[in-house]
């Protein structure tokens, strides 16, 4: 009977002992429960805009040399200056070479004389089939000098090839102007576009005749207008060093004050895509990467995940994450993977 007794004694500490761990056990279990925010990942259609500099080029410019040599006699025109196609931009001297055209153009009609002369008394057999080729060849040869004479006359005046604005003058009216040598450049407003350069990756998100926007505001006149321009081309190769590539924009419309050379403010927009986004202060980052917590059966499970690009309060995320889940977006101190959490509003 002692020997029950002791025995029972002997029990109930123990199992008040085996009650006080399993209350501990759960008491610890109920203290990591983590309480958090959350927000549910949703996809929607995302664009994003760009602002960078371009600047303002003349894809159509010509500049016109001196094709003979000789003084300048007329150059009317300087920078700034509006011409018609056609209209005479310079003359040189060409007095010498219209006396040498009159000599043998003189010479040329001379030869054309005979040649009839020798022609009438070939019929009569007066004269040799010889001396009739021979005729023929001297009208021939002087034809031809006299056409290189004109040639030389013609190219002392030089005519603007296209409606377009002076943007140089070189050489002054009683300049010698020498072959070759540089008079005037003539540029076509009309072919005005912008040269962007453009990192690798945001070239490729753009596409010829995707509408943008450019202002010139940082010019002298203050104009914050925007003016709506076309991606018109996208060059083809990137650079290696720096892997920039080059895009070209035609504006459709334009402040009349522009300067050929001056930098313009170019705001390009993405295509909308349908994209996975999420506030910034959802993403996390270690060592390893970026990830987030994803709450599932209220635990937090960390999941690594890569982000497509950074924006001032959402981030779009690329893989990683599906449509539909639920991810924390506060609590984060002392938060580790598996942890149970409590949502709180």
């Amino acid at each position: 009977m002692l020997h029950w007794l002791l025995l029972a004694i002997l029990l109930v500490p123990l199992s008040a002992c085996e009650q006080s761990a399993d209350d501990t056990r759960e008491h610890k279990h109920e203290s990591k429960q983590r309480l958090v925010t959350i927000t549910r990942v949703q996809q929607s259609n995302l664009s994003r805009t760009y602002e960078r500099r371009g600047i303002l080029k003349a894809r159509r410019s010509v500049k016109i040399h001196a094709l003979e040599e000789g003084m300048v006699i007329s150059l009317p025109w300087y920078a700034g200056d509006a011409v018609k196609q056609g209209d005479e931009l310079v003359h040189l001297d060409d007095e010498l070479l219209q006396a040498e055209l009159a000599k043998e153009s003189a010479r040329l009609d001379k030869e054309q004389q005979d040649l009839k002369r020798l022609q009438r008394l070939i019929k009569s057999k007066a004269a040799s089939i010889d001396e009739l080729v021979a005729a023929q060849t001297e009208v021939a040869v002087q034809q031809a000098e006299v056409t290189r004479l004109q040639t030389h006359i013609r190219r002392t005046s030089i005519r603007a090839p296209f409606d377009g604005i002076i943007t140089e003058r070189l050489l002054e009216a009683g300049d010698l102007a020498t072959e070759n040598s540089h008079l005037l450049t003539l540029v076509d407003p009309q072919s005005l576009v912008i040269d962007l350069s453009l990192p690798e990756f945001l070239l490729l998100q753009f596409k010829p005749q995707m509408q943008a926007m450019i202002r010139f505001g940082e010019q002298a006149q203050s104009d914050d207008k925007w003016y709506a321009a076309t991606i018109s081309r996208i060059y083809p190769t990137i650079d290696e060093a720096t892997s920039m590539g080059l895009m070209e924009l035609k504006p459709l419309t334009l402040p009349q004050d522009v300067l050929i050379g001056q930098r313009v403010n170019v705001r390009l927009e993405t295509a909308v895509q349908h994209q996975i986004s999420i506030p910034y202060q959802a993403l996390q980052q270690s060592r390893d990467g970026h990830y987030v917590y994803v709450v599932e059966e209220d635990k937090a499970l960390k999941r690594p995940v890569e982000a497509a690009f950074f924006g001032s309060r959402i981030i779009v995320i690329s893989s990683g994450l599906n449509d539909g889940e639920t991810i924390v977006t506060r609590g984060f101190l002392g938060l580790e993977d598996d942890d149970m959490v409590k949502i709180t509003e």
